[in-house]
């Protein structure tokens, strides 16, 4: 099921989201401590700016007067750069006057040039404005899209819904720096690019919303078999194998050649790693034993300590971590004090 009331939801356990799924991964104790017991932690700064920024980016489908767009030219680089500017001119009138974080600015030239990469891609494409209307403009219903499932009990909003002629794009706007292995150097450029070199963790976050638009959007079941494995049916009890759908990470706060850049990684979803995570589902729900798994890359990931490692288990891992805790010495193991 959907819900379009609000933007934003939660559901709390035992429904579970994609962030609470890939946490127990992570770590089981963290994830009890926090989705279990409901032990709150704040979200990062940039999360919560992250949540503004795309509430920011589709007023801009809202602002944008179709006539002025229809009649720019749209055949070289310099024709979208105009058109990105355009864009940028009308997005910053939504800006308050008094907005600090002049980083923000930075995000949002870099999707005001993706979307003129868009728009000039699709006005090369097709010669029907209603059709390159439909595949530019997201609809109310493909933009943070809240969806639940009751059977599976899993739930996550999805960023936009996009369409291109034969296939569907989930797609999940990130804000902050792009990860360093993400990207060959080949995938600076275009629109929309298939990357090949998306982690482990990123293809299960993919196809944990593929899989919920398939649930919800499509009427797909997955039914749990004998042998605990899972398999797919469309709504006329066909099995599905392949699906004509893709998700992508949308990056738009890297600075390319001096000047804002977005990046996107995209890749087909996955029929077998959905199956493989609603296994790993039924795992999360059978646990007893909500270890601590201490681990430099568990703990600290990225710039900041995971938040019990500085309270709960501090004691407890002095003797692995030391007793002086900075991302620096949890990242060094041989430079433990």
């Amino acid at each position: 099921m959907s819900d379009k009331e609000n933007t934003y939801h939660y559901l709390d356990y035992p429904y579970v989201s994609k962030s609470g799924y890939l946490t127990f991964g992570l770590c089981k104790y963290k994830f009890k401590r926090i989705y279990m017991e409901k032990n709150v932690v704040h979200a990062p700064k940039i999360a919560m700016e992250g949540t503004s920024l795309h509430a920011l980016f589709f007023k801009l489908f809202d602002i944008i007067d179709y006539r002025v767009l229809i009649d720019m030219s749209y055949g070289s680089p310099k024709d979208c750069d105009a058109i990105a500017n355009y864009f940028y001119s009308i997005m910053i009138t939504e800006i308050p006057a008094n907005f600090k974080n002049r980083k923000i600015f930075n995000n949002i030239k870099a999707f005001c040039y993706m979307e003129s990469d868009h728009w000039c891609d699709l006005r090369q494409h097709y010669d029907s404005i209603d059709k390159i209307k439909y595949y530019f403009h997201p609809s109310l219903n493909d933009r943070e899209t809240f969806f639940y499932v009751q059977d599976h009990l899993i739930f996550g909003s999805m960023d936009r819904i996009m369409y291109e002629k034969d296939i569907t794009i989930i797609c999940d706007f990130k804000t902050g720096n792009v990860p360093s292995k993400l990207f060959k150097p080949e995938s600076y450029n275009g629109v929309y690019i298939r990357s090949s070199v998306i982690s482990q963790l990123k293809s299960e976050e993919g196809n944990f919303y593929g899989m919920i638009y398939m649930i919800c959007r499509l009427y797909h079941k997955f039914i749990k078999q004998p042998d605990g494995d899972y398999k797919c049916f469309d709504s006329h009890d066909k099995e599905v194998k392949k699906i004509n759908l893709d998700y992508a990470f949308i990056y738009t706060n890297e600075i390319v050649n001096g000047k804002p850049a977005y990046m996107v990684a995209r890749r087909h979803a996955s029929v077998t790693t959905m199956c493989t995570i609603l296994r790993k589902l039924d795992e999360l729900r059978a646990c007893k034993n909500y270890t601590r798994e201490p681990n430099h890359y568990k703990c600290c990931p990225g710039e900041v300590p995971c938040p019990f490692l500085m309270t709960e288990c501090r004691e407890f891992y002095s003797d692995k971590f030391g007793t002086i805790f900075t991302p620096t010495i949890i990242r060094n193991p041989t430079n433990n004090q």
